[in-house]
């Protein structure tokens, strides 16, 4: 085979990617159609299947955009900022709200199926990478994006290693293709930039072109604007296959170092804007010392991927003696580089993901692409062999149904989020659906309040405010919200009337919410200052912060 020829996608792989993509949109939006169809006069979804607090934080940068501005300002904190030009996919997505006259929430939706289908066409396009077989690389595609681990087993059977924290599965978001599909557009545009960089880098080893380089290199740096950290396992995974191609050709391509060093040298002045803005401004400090994402232990992401693994280490190891069998023959293989990028991202994840660095777990983005790779190549070249040479001609004859069994199994998971959440929201839980008189509420000060007012409440309501009003609030989320420890006994002392709240002057609050969700903490405020009640309908009364 010429290892410089490229993996072409044929049409019928298209019209069949065309309707898997269709079946993992609709499975990761059945719970959002079944939350949205279950609304009440008096009851009205958040918006939110999972992570409402950060579905919260990028409505409400979106609102930035819908008015017109670039800057980011911290929308869940009252202290006032100079904005800074970082985590703008979400305000582009509220300019383009405001262009073509749609709303917050329903522009969300629409990026995160837009996102997700890019997201499916990427890991496609790498798997075609990896193997020629068209029946391998739709296995290979359905456990990337549907694929997770055992978590449900560990459900089950009680099985976890600390009482105190789930199966990851369940809640690590970023580890998964399906849960970033199902959850927040940006990670599905991150999971697209990412197959793409590798897709466009390899096809450029296989045959050099300008445009593709270009092509990547603005990859990168739309990738940085969306997640400053991520570029790092696409950079990893290209060095490997580049590496790789060097030792098939036995020398170093002057090129390709050039190549390399160019794509670097791209990503730097982003990275250091990035870097001055987070260690210089003293909010930002602040932000990123409660920032802090680490790693459960590692039995956690061995538990958390399941059978990938099995099979990824399988294929890795079936290479490795093949090459040694075949005096490196099997190595010249034009698959090596591709699946060579898949396991240098798996490694340089996991290093990551228990490096001395805060954000640990959000390295392990989307994991179940690379080792998907590996373990197809695992099923393809270890398990499919035995499994026609050592069993009955039975079960020979009915492999396709094995491996639909193994692809359910191995995506049990994902139809659980999918099927399972579709089921939950019938009942109408309080984390999910808010009061009537509290959206009507948080209406009423999007319509009153000056656009750069603080309002404080309890952290639910303050989520629906930001989000729905765009108005900055007091406390809302464990990162954003700055010296949150401090606000969070702050509100709780003012609602329960233990403080009389002589520091709301200082804040910088100009409105105080008692709503429903704050009925939980009595709602007894005495004042040491004056507050003109300015809202009160129903169980919801707005005061006017009077200095």
């Amino acid at each position: 085979m010429d290892p410089t020829s490229e993996k072409l996608i044929r049409l019928c792989e298209w019209r069949w990617l065309l309707i898997a993509t269709s079946l993992v949109l609709l499975l990761s939006s059945l719970p959002y159609i079944v939350a949205y169809s279950a609304q009440t006069p008096v009851q009205i979804f958040n918006g939110a299947i999972f992570d409402r607090q950060d579905y919260a934080v990028h409505l409400a940068t979106m609102h930035l955009g819908e008015r017109g501005e670039w800057a980011y300002r911290m929308r869940f904190t009252s202290e006032s900022q100079q904005g800074a030009y970082v985590k703008l996919g979400y305000i582009l997505l509220g300019h383009l709200a405001r262009v073509l006259g749609v709303s917050l929430p329903l522009t969300y939706q629409i990026s995160r199926l837009v996102f997700g289908a890019f997201a499916c066409l990427g890991i496609y396009a790498w798997a075609a990478q990896c193997f020629t077989e068209v029946g391998w690389r739709r296995m290979a595609f359905l456990m990337a994006v549907l694929g997770a681990g055992l978590g449900w087993l560990q459900l089950i059977f009680g099985w976890l290693p600390q009482k105190d924290i789930s199966p990851i599965d369940f809640w690590l978001i970023d580890g998964y293709v399906f849960f970033g599909i199902l959850a927040l557009p940006h990670f599905s545009a991150v999971t697209a930039l990412l197959a793409g960089m590798l897709v466009g880098g390899i096809s450029y080893l296989r045959r050099p072109a300008r445009w593709k380089w270009l092509a990547v290199a603005l990859a990168a740096v739309i990738l940085q604007i969306i997640q400053p950290y991520a570029p790092v396992l696409a950079d990893a995974g290209l060095l490997g296959a580049f590496a790789v191609v060097w030792l098939q050709r036995g020398k170093v391509d002057s090129r390709g170092v050039a190549y390399l060093f160019a794509l670097a040298a791209v990503q730097a002045p982003l990275l250091v804007y990035n870097v001055i803005i987070l260690t210089a401004d003293p909010n930002w400090r602040t932000f990123v010392s409660q920032n802090v994402t680490l790693s459960p232990p590692l039995i956690y992401y061995i538990w958390g991927y399941g059978l990938l693994w099995l099979f990824a280490i399988l294929g890795v190891i079936a290479w490795l003696i093949r090459g040694w069998k075949t005096h490196a023959v099997a190595w010249k293989s034009p698959e090596i580089p591709p699946l060579a990028a898949a396991l240098v991202w798996v490694a340089v994840a996991l290093l990551l993901a228990y490096s001395p660095a805060d954000l640990q777990r959000r390295f392990m983005h989307a994991f179940t692409l690379p080792l998907a790779l590996l373990a197809t190549a695992g099923l393809r070249e270890v398990i499919s062999p035995w499994v026609d040479n050592y069993l009955s001609s039975w079960f020979v004859r009915r492999k396709i149904m094995a491996a639909v069994i193994l692809v359910v199994v191995i995506s049990m998971t994902s139809l659980m989020l999918g099927i399972g959440n579709g089921i939950y929201v019938l009942k109408r839980p309080a984390a999910l659906f808010d009061p009537v008189e509290l959206v009507r509420a948080a209406d009423w000060l999007a319509a009153h309040a000056n656009p750069d007012d603080t309002v404080l409440s309890t952290e639910q309501s303050g989520q629906l405010i930001a989000g729905r009003s765009g108005l900055s609030v007091y406390l809302g989320h464990p990162i954003e919200t700055l010296d949150y420890g401090k606000k969070s006994a702050h509100v709780a002392a003012l609602f329960s009337g233990a403080d009389g709240g002589a520091w709301l002057e200082e804040s910088g609050v100009r409105w105080v919410v008692c709503g429903p969700t704050d009925q939980q903490t009595d709602c007894n405020i005495t004042p040491a200052l004056p507050l003109v009640t300015a809202y009160d309908q129903g169980n919801v009364t707005i005061f006017q912060v009077v200095p």
